[in-house]
């Protein structure tokens, strides 16, 4: 069966969500266009609100769609690793440090829950996590309290560039629990 080269409409639906991740990370709820996303998808701006029904429905779908792929990178380090669970939960989360931009909607979506319906998203994704992360590791609350702790702060630390201020500043070294105390060695966090 040839392929006619044609996306489906759930590939289209995809494109648009990782545009508007892309967006959304720089800008924020209210500081980037249904016409900003469209672009950057290739689309026409009716098409998106045609998919989404409204602009912070799709910010409420890319932050859904970050906190499903940090579940997913919890469940696959897991995988490789199911006799400790815990350590494979931090590898992970040092693994999605890489996704710069889907860190950055997260940040995003933090700051937008003076909205009720984004805060209510929020809660929902963070309790999933949390409830995956007890439920899999077993670990006591103080734990997994310093677990998400640390990962709020790696977090934080990629929006404000911190590995940069680390190879300079020792306060960027000591916040991100970095063991080197010379700022001409390679830092990364």
């Amino acid at each position: 069966m040839k392929s006619s080269g044609r996306m489906t409409g759930s590939q289209r639906r995809s494109m648009v969500i990782d545009a508007a991740i892309a967006e959304f990370a720089s800008y924020g709820l209210y500081g980037v266009s249904t016409d900003a996303i469209a672009d950057r998808a290739g689309v026409s701006q009716p098409y998106v609100i045609r998919l989404f029904g409204s602009k912070k429905k799709l910010f409420l779908e890319c932050g859904n769609r970050v906190f499903e792929r940090i579940l997913a990178a919890f469940e696959d380090e897991i995988a490789k690793n199911p006799e400790n669970p815990l350590s494979a939960v931090q590898r992970a989360y040092v693994g999605l440090l890489a996704s710069r931009e889907e860190l950055l909607v997260l940040l995003q979506f933090f700051a937008a829950c003076e909205d009720e319906d984004v805060k209510r998203a929020v809660h929902r994704g963070m309790e999933r996590l949390y409830v995956y992360v007890r439920d899999v590791t077993g670990a006591d609350k103080d734990t997994i309290r310093e677990l998400f702790t640390l990962a709020i702060m790696r977090t934080v630390s990629i929006g404000i560039g911190m590995s940069e201020a680390a190879k300079e500043s020792e306060w960027a070294r000591v916040l991100l629990g970095l063991e080197t105390e010379s700022p001409s060695e390679d830092v990364r966090v």
